[in-house]
């Protein structure tokens, strides 16, 4: 706990009072990077599944979908990242972001769930990554969940004028 603590004016990181902002933007660029590693996990998923020795028509078909769906949100998790990135540009809202994450890791996990469907009785060792990159998702999904509050608290602190006390 900081109670009292004085920080030399050199040692400031931006302006006095704008801790709150400068974390709440760094716990923003934590959920995106952890939704693009969602994403990419999928991928990777998608990849075992089409290097099988024969994948079925219904493997193939489900590939290409999956694929088209995870460009898409992939576009915009990189729009939002730019966003937030660019000085001046339109800073996504937390709700945004929240969101964009949400949808990526639900995709990254419902592929990787249909992997191991696909997997199943196939070679050891892409059914134990693809069940490792479920479990993965699943951790980051309940971390960001609990992350959105966090934002929204530091947000909320921040406007109104007095900061409370959080712990992290």
């Amino acid at each position: 706990t900081f109670i009292d603590v004085r920080i030399p004016a050199e040692n400031l990181i931006g302006a006095q009072g704008d801790g709150p902002k400068i974390l709440a933007t760094r716990l923003r660029l934590g959920r995106i990077n952890r939704a693009m590693r969602s994403l990419g996990m999928a991928d990777r998923a998608l990849s075992n599944v089409i290097h099988q020795e024969r994948p079925d028509e219904q493997a193939k078909v489900w590939i290409r979908q999956s694929q088209l769906v995870l460009d898409v949100v992939e576009n915009r998790i990189l729009d939002l990242a730019e966003r937030l990135d660019t000085p001046g540009a339109d800073v996504p809202t937390n709700t945004e972001i929240s969101t964009t994450a949400e949808e990526a890791h639900g995709l990254g996990l419902s592929i990787s769930r249909e992997a191991q469907h696909y997997l199943q009785g196939g070679r050891g060792e892409d059914a134990d990554l693809v069940a490792y990159f479920s479990d993965w998702i699943k951790g980051m999904r309940a971390f960001d969940a609990s992350d959105v509050s966090r934002v929204d608290e530091l947000s909320h602190s921040r406007t109104s004028g007095s900061l409370r006390r959080t712990s992290f």
